[in-house]
């Protein structure tokens, strides 16, 4: 049986890299990668390449490429940037960008964005949302607002 260990990187493990520097996650590098599986194999897959000194020198030089004055957001610049844009904060938000954001802050913590519970998901995570964004809780009449919003886009 050949050993694998001294074979070049091939074309998706160095896919794995580069995401994983963009997005500094195992699990969602190994799903942009093209590797295919649950959430739980796809965290496997990730810490199985991680271990890969080939691996690891492809995400060593995918770093050394990047500009030295570009700052990359991380996971919560983005996360709260999707915040502001669900709560309407957003500097030319409309209500399908608010939707939108809603939608991808759902898939973020896993939920289907195609199940029929989403809207009303998506009207619970707001009164926390909106506590944190703007330091104020949601009234019952900005959560049903939220919902005509919510139902009318979907």
């Amino acid at each position: 049986m050949a050993t694998v260990r001294n074979q070049p990187i091939n074309q998706r493990q160095q896919a794995f890299a580069t995401a994983y520097v963009a997005y500094q996650n195992a699990t969602r590098a190994a799903s942009a990668a093209g590797y295919k599986g649950n959430p739980a194999t796809l965290a496997i897959t990730g810490h199985k390449l991680l271990k890969l000194s080939k691996v690891q020198d492809a995400i060593e030089a995918a770093k050394a490429r990047l500009p030295t004055n570009q700052s990359l957001p991380t996971d919560d610049d983005i996360i709260r940037g999707l915040a502001r844009e669900a709560a309407g904060l957003g500097p030319d938000t409309t209500s399908a960008s608010r939707v939108t954001a809603w939608r991808t802050l759902a898939e973020i913590r896993g939920m289907n964005a195609r199940s029929g519970d989403l809207p009303t998901a998506l009207v619970t995570l707001l009164a926390g949302v909106k506590a944190a964004v703007v330091g104020e809780p949601a009234t019952p009449r900005a959560i049903e607002a939220e919902s005509r919003v919510v139902s009318d886009a979907g």
